[in-house]
């Protein structure tokens, strides 16, 4: 993106000084369209001024009216050709002209100010934006450079250059980049991306240092700093002080659409600190009852306890949540009324064991209903169709229009609501059910698995839990690695790698070390049909809390499943699950710490080789 500040500094006249004031207030309100007509307004009304003008492009641009910007640039045209050329109207025009695909001539006007103003910074900065959209990023670099040189303070540039560096791997450069330009400007953007990029190296405790600089240098710290410094806080290891720092934001304060509160009370929640710290969710739901954040936390906890009456209504609050993570943001309409003799479209929501753990309420949907077909992300749709080949999976939201006129939507993890109502119930279903891999498939799988282990048993392992990004569910759910290997040398096994998408270095050095036999086939978990497939073929599985443990139990694969302080309600409070027989469940005693774990699965790997 093209620099949105416009530095006039060429002669303006006095006159028109109180009006661009007062436009770029209004632009800095986010009042968009007032700005935009109180800029029209001048125009018509006085003297042509380009300065005015290139104020007005600007607006219009981030309008997304870049068609009726170059069209203003038009109507002007000759009043335009009378002056000097003004290097804020030509990047105004370019951006333009980027935001109508027209990048070439975007280039070719962009780079008559570097020519023409060799000393602005801001001009190389906007030349290596339109390259940088233009995917040219070798070529970009250089005009960032260029512009740092110029104004080594320019922290646009900066920003854009670490950003090339980063995404290179180059990280040590991208925080010299970042480290540079802030020690000329002390600009809080500098130092919030520097703190990121430290913490992604694990130089956690210089982030936590610059983190507290970053907040104690400014009286009223915004929302992301303060969350900034919490996860340093977290990442450092400190826990309490992760909480300290969330409860330190003012009450009403929202992050991402979600309250605060609300976040303070889920990390106690789940990491098991109720009484250490003091929990403060029956207070937040008086004074907020429809929180949904707040209910959904309350659900986790009803529905670990199985007390499903309670837990799926409160759980039904999470479609309120910003990003309630329903699958193409399609939104659901049923009523809460019972479902029967109707056509109706599923929405599938959140990841693959979630839809693995909701899939078996699809079963007496179809038995009752006429027309029954499921939205579904793509990767999903082949191993449901085969598991329920009376429904209709898509993964195009446009054929939706092709379905029944009248049809009921509802959000697949709102079935439990109509089918979830006790424990024999969800016992039952996923006996009836499970979800299924292609026989012809698992023939393959079975062949491979016995050639390749050389004729031992084959045991799955997937130690790390938690979605790529997020660090607090990572090292609330991961094994470590050094101490689970460790248990497995010297027995008659061979192990399936199932991590998605794979452990990494340290677990291959780990392993070789070890003399471990370890069985890896890239890119096997991207398709889940052959995921389940080769589940199929193995003799067990032992895993931390992810999405092989969902998988596994939908399709009755033996498993020992090593669980954090605080577990996904699915695996309730004892050994066993309703939701998944075949599991064995052991549990950690404190967050981050797994020596309860690993003793338990030393016994429980004695117990199967002695079968």
């Amino acid at each position: 993106m093209l620099s949105k500040e416009h530095k006039f500094k060429s002669p303006i006249k006095n006159n028109i000084l109180p009006t661009l004031k007062a436009i770029q207030t209004l632009r800095q309100k986010k009042e968009l369209s007032l700005a935009a007509q109180k800029a029209k307004d001048y125009l018509r009304k006085n003297d042509f001024s380009v300065e005015i003008l290139s104020l007005l492009v600007d607006l219009l641009i981030d309008q997304r009216s870049a068609q009726k910007a170059l069209d203003t640039i038009q109507h002007y045209q000759s009043e335009i050709n009378k002056l000097p050329k003004c290097k804020e109207l030509i990047t105004a025009q370019a951006k333009a002209l980027l935001a109508t695909d027209q990048k070439i001539e975007s280039l070719a006007l962009i780079q008559t100010t570097t020519a023409a103003f060799p000393t602005w910074a801001d001009g190389w900065n906007n030349h290596g934006c339109t390259l940088l959209n233009m995917g040219l990023e070798s070529e970009a670099i250089e005009k960032f450079e260029q512009a740092l040189k110029l104004e080594p303070d320019h922290f646009k540039a900066a920003l854009a250059l670490a950003t090339i560096h980063k995404k290179h791997g180059y990280i040590p450069k991208a925080i010299e980049t970042l480290q540079n330009c802030f020690n000329q400007s002390n600009n809080p953007l500098l130092l919030e991306g520097l703190i990121n990029l430290l913490n992604q190296t694990n130089q956690h405790i210089l982030a936590l240092d610059y983190a507290k600089k970053l907040t104690e240098s400014n009286q009223t710290p915004s929302i992301d700093q303060q969350m900034l410094l919490a996860r340093c806080h977290f990442l450092n290891g400190d826990l309490h002080e992760y909480i300290q720092t969330l409860r330190n934001c003012p009450d009403q304060q929202l992050w991402k659409g979600v309250s605060v509160r609300s976040i303070v009370e889920g990390v106690i929640a789940e990491s098991g600190l109720q009484n250490q710290v003091g929990s403060k969710l029956e207070e937040l739901l008086q004074e907020a009852p429809s929180d949904p954040n707040a209910n959904l936390i309350v659900a986790r906890e009803r529905l670990r306890q199985f007390d499903f009456t309670n837990g799926w209504r409160h759980y039904a609050h999470r479609l309120k949540l910003p990003s309630p993570q329903l699958h193409f943001n399609e939104l659901p309409n049923w009523d809460g009324s019972k479902l029967r003799g109707e056509n109706i479209l599923v929405i599938g929501e959140q990841g693959i064991g979630d839809v693995g753990y909701f899939a078996r309420f699809l079963y007496p949907l179809m038995n009752q209903n006429n027309v029954v077909c499921m939205l579904c992300e793509p990767r999903m749709k082949g191993f449901l169709q085969h598991s329920f080949p009376n429904i209709f999976f898509f993964s195009d939201p446009n054929q939706i229009k092709n379905l029944p006129k009248s049809i009921t939507r509802i959000a697949l993890g709102s079935l439990p609501l109509l089918y979830g109502g006790d424990v024999d119930s969800i016992q039952k279903l996923g006996h009836q059910a499970p979800l299924l891999s292609l026989p012809a498939d698992q023939n393959i799988w079975k062949e491979r698995l016995l050639v390749d282990s050389g004729g031992l048993p084959v045991i799955g392992i997937s130690l790390l839990g938690g979605r790529n990004g997020d660090e607090y569910q990572q090292r609330k759910r991961s094994l470590p690695i050094q101490e689970t290997l460790q248990l497995f040398s010297g027995r008659e096994l061979a192990f399936l790698d199932l991590q998605h998408p794979s452990h990494g270095e340290e677990f291959s050095a780990i392993a070789k070390e070890l003399n471990l036999k370890i069985l890896n086939y890239p890119h096997l978990t991207d398709d889940i049909s052959q995921l389940l497939a080769a589940m199929s073929c193995i003799d067990g599985l032992i895993t931390a809390q992810q999405t092989n443990a969902h998988l596994a139990g939908s399709i009755g694969l033996r498993g020992v499943v090593a669980l954090p302080v605080v577990s996904h309600f699915v695996y309730g409070l004892e050994s066993t699950t309703p939701w998944y027989p075949s599991l064995k469940l052991i549990r950690a005693n404190k967050f981050g710490e797994w020596d309860a774990c690993i003793d338990a699965l030393e016994i429980e790997l004695d117990q199967w080789q002695a079968l």
